[in-house]
């Protein structure tokens, strides 16, 4: 049997920083093989945009939108363009196997993206093709994961995740005792939160904690609640806070309880906030900026919402938003910091303060789907890329009334983290 490759060097010393219990800093792939000053140049360069195709009978639309959104995430763009994927090699569990075939896909895609743009630059460039990945969620789906199969609709958000878990899955085989938590996706990507029903009768019951890459709200929910009047969060973080804690449950009779409704606490344990990489060439002390993404899952009741109703949903969307607020629980564990060691670049900052931008929309309108992402690095006017169409919109209004006219539900919003308030 061939011996499996190194995914990951040695381990660098604890005092390279990002470690976790004396843990180097999580990843999923080697160390860049390109400096990241070098990586934002090229991305600097290549800021149109270029589209991906969907031929007739092959249903792309939904994956289209999850890798153009993604590619347009900066840090997780940089980490996939910057390191080596190691491909499948015989005799490894099929799922670890098809994971590594979606990874190496995945990056072979986003460099076609790239190639694409700056040939788009320069000579005018035709739709990416997907099919290499395409055939890997494919296979993804056969070794157990769950993916779209060939030629059939999939629902994007599922898809995702299908890509996180691939990513998860990698890095958990070189490393069996992390926690999923600590891997660079979860990092990137992770919400940690613990719940509790914490009644005055003194009785503290339905306790747990969960982590996810989503945070779900129903768009007919997020329509109906009205923002809480004055206090130090904006209206959309109010709208959320105020969704997370509807849900009432029964003060625990068997553990001691008074059998009353309350509606429980959550804690935010972990706040997205990636991993520190240290950068090529550079002293072992010098840290990139932590900067990860809050994932915004918003479900719908109907896969035509009228446009009224759309227009309504994204009147309560805001373009940038505080996370750590939305989660108002005291219990054990809070996230008071960002980070391993309680920076945000080179100053400190507490986790209730993190602003994060939109980036990246993926939307559908009945079995169709399309994005929007700000291009430039997040600085620049919202695109919108429809498979191979690519269509300037403008600025935040423009796009809440791109959305609306042409009745397309926001469903996976991705806000970067940028800075502090």
């Amino acid at each position: 049997m061939t011996t499996p490759p190194q995914l990951l060097p040695p381990a660098p010393p604890a005092s390279a920083g990002g470690g976790v219990g004396g843990r180097s800093a999580a990843s999923w792939l080697p160390p860049p093989a390109l400096p990241s000053a070098s990586l934002a140049t090229a991305a600097a360069q290549n800021a149109a945009g270029s589209g991906l195709a969907n031929a007739t009978g092959e249903y792309n639309c939904f994956l289209n939108s999850v890798v153009q959104c993604l590619y347009h995430i900066p840090r997780f763009r940089g980490a996939i363009l910057g390191n080596k994927v190691l491909q499948p090699y015989p005799g490894e569990p099929p799922k670890l196997s098809a994971s590594k075939q979606l990874l190496h896909a995945l990056q072979e895609l986003c460099g076609a993206l790239q190639r694409g743009l700056a040939l788009r630059r320069d000579e005018g460039a035709s739709a990416v093709a997907p099919t290499e990945l395409r055939h890997a969620l494919a296979r993804l789906q056969g070794a157990g994961g769950e993916a779209g199969r060939l030629k059939e609709m999939a629902d994007a958000a599922e898809v995702l995740g299908a890509c996180f878990e691939a990513f998860q899955t990698v890095n958990l085989s070189h490393f069996p005792s992390m926690r999923a938590d600590d891997t660079r996706i979860g990092r990137m990507f992770g919400l940690r939160v613990a719940e509790a029903l914490r009644c005055p009768c003194g009785t503290v019951s339905h306790q747990l904690a969960y982590s996810s890459f989503f945070h779900l709200v129903a768009a007919p929910a997020l329509r109906s609640v009205a923002p809480e009047h004055g206090g130090i969060l904006s209206p959309f973080e109010s709208r959320l806070a105020q969704l997370l804690g509807a849900d009432c449950k029964g003060c625990d009779k068997e553990r001691g309880g008074c059998g009353s409704l309350r509606p429980p606490e959550h804690t935010l344990l972990q706040l997205p906030h990636g991993a520190p990489l240290v950068l090529a060439g550079s002293s072992p002390h010098y840290l990139t900026p932590t900067r990860a993404v809050f994932t915004l899952s918003l479900t719908w009741d109907t896969a035509q919402a009228a446009q009224a109703d759309v227009a309504a949903t994204m009147a309560n969307v805001e373009p940038s938003l505080r996370p750590a607020r939305i989660f108002r629980g005291d219990g054990e564990g809070r996230a008071h910091w960002l980070g391993e060691d309680g920076y945000w670049g080179a100053a400190p900052v507490k986790a209730a303060d993190a602003v994060f931008d939109l980036r990246a929309i993926v939307c559908y309108y009945g079995a169709h789907y399309a994005c929007f992402c700000r291009t430039e690095e997040g600085r620049g006017p919202w695109t919108r890329f429809d498979d191979a169409t690519v269509a300037p919109v403008g600025d935040w209004d423009a796009l809440r009334s791109a959305c609306a006219r042409g009745r397309l539900q926001p469903t996976v919003l991705f806000y970067e983290a940028v800075a502090a308030s």
